[in-house]
């Protein structure tokens, strides 16, 4: 599968900082992931990433726009607001990341991930929705274009099929899946932050 394949939504956040040890605007005072960048052009950024844990849900079928992807989001805020076994409400961190990818006949494999503030890694109460689970993505390193404006589905593609041009070497990613990524909640129409990551393969010695 290409990564033409895909139609999607626009419900994501994600985080980032050009140096390590402060947040970027877009980020608007919430948690936000530290990150190397490890290079700058005018088309993308190329950010390393350490290990990240989510609590995350998917989906598997065709896309139904933003309708299933509020639900999706519903479910996951609603472990974070106390819906778990410890009743303990979390800190609303970004990203909110969404990965997508092929399922063959069935449609495409929706997977949002919501980050997990760094005080709770430790002791996270589990989610009383059996559709929620925890995933820790190991340190990796990304391409990231980065846009503004209300995102739809023919925005994230136009801005995936910019970014695999700007980078121009199919070899470089994987090419079966991306991830999407927003910062702000859907009803923000003003002064919004989106992204679209490619994951960098790593160079085998």
């Amino acid at each position: 599968m290409k990564l033409m394949f895909l139609g999607f939504i626009g419900i994501l956040m994600l985080s980032t900082s050009n140096n390590a040890s402060a947040s970027p605007w877009f980020c608007k005072g919430l948690e936000c992931p530290k990150f190397n960048l490890l290079n700058k052009t005018k088309d993308y950024e190329v950010r390393q990433y350490g290990s990240l844990t989510w609590v995350t849900t998917s989906h598997i079928g065709q896309w139904k726009s933003d309708i299933l992807g509020e639900l999706l989001f519903k479910n996951l805020f609603s472990y974070i607001e106390g819906n778990n076994t410890m009743k303990k409400q979390l800190d609303l961190a970004v990203p909110l990341l969404t990965k997508l990818e092929s399922a063959g006949d069935r449609g495409s494999i929706y997977t949002m991930h919501l980050l997990i503030p760094r005080e709770n890694i430790d002791h996270l109460p589990s989610p009383l929705n059996t559709n929620l689970t925890f995933i820790t993505i190991p340190p990796s390193t990304y391409y990231i274009r980065s846009f503004d404006g209300v995102a739809y589905d023919r925005q994230y593609m136009k801005v995936l099929q910019e970014l695999v041009n700007a980078i121009n070497d199919t070899g470089a990613y994987p090419d079966d899946f991306f991830y999407t990524a927003t910062y702000d909640h859907p009803q923000v129409k003003e002064n919004r932050h989106n992204e679209v990551w490619l994951l960098k393969k790593e160079k085998i010695p």
